[in-house]
């Protein structure tokens, strides 16, 4: 596994990204997180991207899957204030936050999930959830989820 995390750093930099810039330990956490779900050194860099930028497109098949249930912005405005109260960014704790808030709304974890993961991501296929949270950090979480409400507002005003 070290092997391959050496040559998906040293390949980065062709795609753009330095690794140079970025703390280490970090950068072999996100690389493991997607390690099993790629099998070329571009894929990896693909699926990597949205811990290096904010401004990717969404996903349509995404925006329409979670805009058929309605509520979007609500849900993801729900979300903001929980993590903007949130200390601790461990994906344990952000799991144990995000399942309270499901609860509290009566609703399904997959209800916030989702659009949160659309809102992060880009998509909705990622690694866990929570570790993806944790590793981009509360700053950016909320960033992205603020530019998600405004982009789901301005598609159900």
């Amino acid at each position: 596994r070290e092997e391959a995390v050496q040559r998906i750093l040293d390949y980065m930099p062709s795609r753009g990204i330095d690794p140079a810039q970025y703390d280490s330990a970090w950068l072999k956490g996100i690389i493991t997180l997607e390690i099993e779900r790629v099998r070329t050194l571009q894929e990896m860099v693909e699926h990597l991207h949205y811990y290096f930028r904010d401004d990717f497109q969404y996903a349509e098949d995404g925006v329409k899957k979670v805009s058929k249930k309605g509520g979007v912005s609500e849900s993801l405005q729900a979300v903001r204030e929980i993590l903007l109260a949130q200390e601790d960014f461990s994906a344990a704790a952000l799991e144990s936050a995000i399942h309270r808030l499901a609860e509290e709304r009566k609703t399904s974890l997959g209800m916030l999930a989702q659009p949160v993961r659309l809102a992060l991501t880009g998509g909705l296929a990622s690694p866990g959830l929570f570790d993806v949270m944790h590793y981009l950090g509360k700053e950016t979480c909320l960033r992205r989820i603020e530019r998600a409400i405004a982009f789901f507002k301005g598609k159900n005003p």
